[in-house]
C-alpha cells in the first residue's frame, strides 16, 4: 500500500512538473463576451492552473485567442490571466463568444467616457500630466469625441502656463505643449466644426503667447457657432482694447 501511495505521489509530482504546452496564437486580438454563467480566469492556460479570478455571464473581455495543446484559450490583454474559450472537454459548452463589431464600438465608447471623466477629475485636482494620460487613453478608445481632444489641449495649456512663465512668446510657441495643444484643438474642430469650446481654448492658447489679434479671431469664430458661449464672450472682451 505504501509503495502504491509513493507511486501515485510520484506520478502526481511528475504531472505537476511537466512543462506547460506552448501557447500558439490562433486568431487576432479582439473583444469577447462571457456566454456561460461563470468562467474562471487561470494563472496559466490549463484547467489545473490556480484560479485567479472569474467573469460572469455578460461581461466583456479582450485578448488574444491561442491554441494550447488543442484547446482554445484566451490570453487576456489585462494581464489578468487566461480563460478557456470552449468548455466541451470539461463537460461544458461555449464559454466565450466574439463580440459583434457594433458592440465593440459601444464598449469602446463607454470605456472612453470613463477615461475622459477620470481625466476631468485629475484636471480639477490640477494633476495635469496625469490628466493628459487619461485623455490619451480615452482618445485611443474613441477618437471621434471632440470634447476629449479639447480637454487634452486644456491640460497641456495648463502645463504650458506652469512651465512657460517668463519665457518670450516665440520660445513658448516652440514648446511641445503649445504644439500639442494646437494640434489637439485642430483635431477637435475636425471632429466637430461647431464645437465652440475648442475655439475658446484656441483663443486662450493664443492669448498666452500674446497674439491678441489671432485670439480675438478664434473667439469670434466660436461665437458664430454659439453666440452665448461664456468663454468666448469673456475672451473677446479681454482681447478688445479698453
Amino acid at each position: 500500500a505504501a509503495a502504491a501511495m509513493t507511486a501515485a505521489a510520484a506520478a502526481a509530482s511528475a504531472e505537476a512538473a511537466a512543462p506547460m504546452a506552448a501557447a500558439v496564437p490562433s486568431g487576432p486580438r479582439g473583444s469577447f463576451a462571457v456566454v456561460f454563467d461563470r468562467v474562471a480566469v487561470r494563472s496559466e492556460p490549463s484547467v489545473r492552473a490556480p484560479l485567479v479570478g472569474a467573469h460572469l455571464r455578460g461581461a466583456g473581455v479582450e485578448g488574444e485567442p491561442c491554441d494550447v495543446d488543442g484547446l482554445p484559450w484566451l490570453r487576456l490583454d489585462s494581464g489578468e490571466g487566461w480563460m478557456l474559450m470552449d468548455g466541451k472537454t470539461v463537460g461544458l459548452g461555449q464559454l466565450l463568444a466574439p463580440t459583434p463589431p457594433q458592440e465593440n464600438a459601444k464598449l469602446d465608447e463607454q470605456v472612453a467616457d470613463e477615461m475622459r471623466e477620470k481625466g476631468n477629475q485629475l484636471f480639477r485636482e490640477k494633476k495635469y500630466s496625469r490628466a493628459v494620460h487619461a485623455y490619451s487613453d480615452a482618445i485611443d478608445k474613441n477618437p471621434r469625441d471632440a470634447r476629449t481632444w479639447a480637454n487634452r489641449a486644456a491640460a497641456q495649456t495648463q502645463m504650458l502656463q506652469e512651465f512657460g512663465k517668463g519665457l518670450p512668446p516665440q520660445q513658448i510657441r516652440e514648446n511641445p505643449y503649445f504644439k500639442n495643444a494646437t494640434s489637439d484643438l485642430q483635431k477637435a474642430l475636425e471632429v466637430d466644426p461647431g464645437y465652440a469650446k475648442a475655439f475658446a481654448r484656441q483663443g486662450q492658447l493664443l492669448l498666452f503667447v500674446g497674439d491678441r489679434q489671432a485670439a480675438l479671431a478664434a473667439y469670434e469664430r466660436g461665437l458664430l457657432k454659439d453666440p452665448s458661449n461664456a468663454d468666448c464672450l469673456a475672451g473677446r472682451s479681454a482681447c478688445r482694447p479698453g
